[in-house]
């Protein structure tokens, strides 16, 4: 299906809008007579990809930034109403949000982020606004994840968790990696969404074993 000729104006807003505000005013004009430096060009706002809602009706893309308190890239989730051309910032947490995704019906939209314990959950929000809702509370952090095409269940995968000998490891000789011995494998968990918008749901885990991973 082609997109149609308001959707298209409304991504091509979205690009126009974040590269001229991205660029410093001294920059914009030649009169400025200034030629930009290293944190000027740091400092410019990227674009960080868009996602077209099922319906057709939104338009979501990342906007990051420097964040030079956290020395760190940061990006934030926006959205654009087709049809208005209204775009609204959806996250404002300053760990940022990455790998936004709609459900099926275009009543969410979800995105990881590592906000809470410094581990990558699962979040969702809606998209004319309102606050961010945590859905997973899995024991290490999630790593890629999807949405069942009924919208009813949530796919992801996450690393194992450390053992109980490498946590007495930790604690008794510090942080340290043996190689092979100790790698971690990621395995794959289904997660029931009606129960995760009560409250953040670990998953049931799907595979697992030493053999392989799941990504």
């Amino acid at each position: 299906m082609r997109p149609s000729a308001a959707l298209c104006r409304v991504v091509l807003a979205v690009f126009a809008f974040v590269t001229l505000a991205s660029v410093p005013a001294a920059a914009q004009s030649p009169a400025g007579g200034r030629v930009p430096t290293i944190d000027d060009l740091l400092d410019l706002r990227t674009l960080a990809g868009s996602r077209i809602s099922p319906d057709g009706r939104w338009v979501a893309y990342g906007a990051g930034e420097t964040d030079w308190t956290q020395d760190a890239f940061i990006t934030q989730l926006w959205v654009a109403n087709v049809s208005s051309g209204e775009r609204r910032q959806l996250t404002t947490h300053p760990k940022g949000a990455g790998n936004p995704q709609w459900s099926p019906d275009s009543k969410w939209m979800s995105f990881t982020s590592t906000r809470e314990e410094n581990r990558s959950q699962i979040y969702v929000i809606r998209p004319d606004g309102g606050e961010a809702q945590r859905v997973t509370k899995a024991e290490s952090s999630v790593g890629g994840y999807a949405w069942s095409r009924d919208g009813r269940m949530i796919v992801f995968s996450a690393s194992d968790p450390d053992s109980k000998e490498q946590k007495a490891r930790v604690e008794k000789y510090g942080a340290f990696e043996q190689v092979r011995r100790d790698y971690v494998h990621s395995h794959l968990y289904t997660m029931d969404m009606a129960a995760a918008l009560t409250a953040p749901q670990a998953g049931r885990k799907r595979t697992a074993g030493r053999d392989f991973s799941v990504f």
